[in-house]
């Protein structure tokens, strides 16, 4: 976990000619995918008529963090086939494990010898994910050794355009970015639903330090406009959670960027700043949602003998 209270945020700082950058440490980028996250699908090639088989679901977690309440459903779209259990659940599975099951199914009698028939479905789990980075405000500086976690997931967060040093200013605004990076569906909704593109939960906290004054703040994302952050002793913090405030991605590789204003009293601190100072911050965020994946199609034949 990352951050005080389990508290997150993002924040970029665009200041066209002073867009300086320096060294910063980060976390190196999610691997594609098909790595970090296996399904296997699939049954026998043939089906007696009349009969009964099973195909098997297996799942294998090589993210970092464990895939919450992973569960499955499955459907046929042909008349024949009767499948056993629609809805499975396969529990939480750790990471660098797996978590498999076999179902049973029945082909009607009815069905045509010869004719190939399908099975399809969808996997789903929940899955949070967190980052940090540090920001340097200063006024001489223009490298500064800063830090950066992300971990790694579904979805991406991005602190790309934080410059290494923020250079002190009445307004501030603020980027970060997150981004479906698998072939999968950002949900809140359950297995059996289409998925509906929302992020259920939405925590983006900032360190507030005793030189900013007066902070008012407002956070947007496409249309929606929240005023102000909750302000505390140490943080300023948005929290989401709402059926109104939720954090629409487009479907699949959809990409949404969160932007930050902060209107803050700072000349009494930058009057002060020497050109060797700085001054630290960290931004925060969490994001809490259900992940959805189709399966591969199996595909059977239907046999008589």
């Amino acid at each position: 976990m990352f951050g005080k209270d389990g508290n997150w945020k993002y924040f970029a700082y665009i200041i066209p000619f002073l867009l300086v950058f320096g060294c910063i440490q980060t976390t190196p980028p999610p691997p594609p995918v098909g790595e970090k996250i296996k399904i296997e699908f699939g049954g026998p090639q043939n089906v007696k008529i009349g009969g009964s088989s099973s195909f098997y679901l297996r799942v294998s977690n090589n993210l970092s963090k464990s895939l919450e309440n992973l569960r499955a459903s499955f459907y046929s779209p042909d008349t024949p086939v009767s499948i056993a259990e629609k809805v499975i659940s396969l529990g939480d599975v750790e990471s660098e494990s797996s978590a498999e099951k076999n179902v049973s199914f029945s082909l009607g009698s009815n069905a045509i010898n010869g004719l190939s028939y399908n099975i399809e479905g969808r996997v789903c789990f929940d899955y949070e994910q967190e980052g940090i980075r540090t920001l340097a405000f200063a006024k001489g500086l223009t490298s500064y050794n800063l830090t950066e976690q992300i971990e790694e997931g579904p979805l991406s967060i991005s602190f790309e355009e934080i410059p290494t040093v923020l250079t002190l200013a009445p307004v501030m605004e603020l980027r970060i970015k997150v981004r479906n990076e698998m072939n999968g569906d950002v949900t809140t909704k359950d297995v059996n639903s289409t998925p509906n593109s929302a992020i259920r939960g939405v925590e983006i906290s900032l360190e507030k330090g005793d030189w900013m004054k007066n902070v008012v703040t407002k956070i947007s994302w496409v249309e929606k406009n929240i005023s102000n952050a909750i302000q505390s002793d140490s943080y300023l913090t948005w929290n989401f959670g709402k059926s109104e405030s939720f954090l629409v991605m487009q479907m699949r590789d959809g990409e949404k960027e969160i932007i930050i204003d902060i209107y803050a009293d700072l000349d009494e601190a930058y009057s002060e700043l020497e050109s060797s100072d700085v001054l630290l911050s960290e931004l925060q965020v969490k994001l809490d949602y259900t992940y959805c994946i189709e399966l591969p199609t199996y595909t059977f034949q239907a046999v008589s003998y």
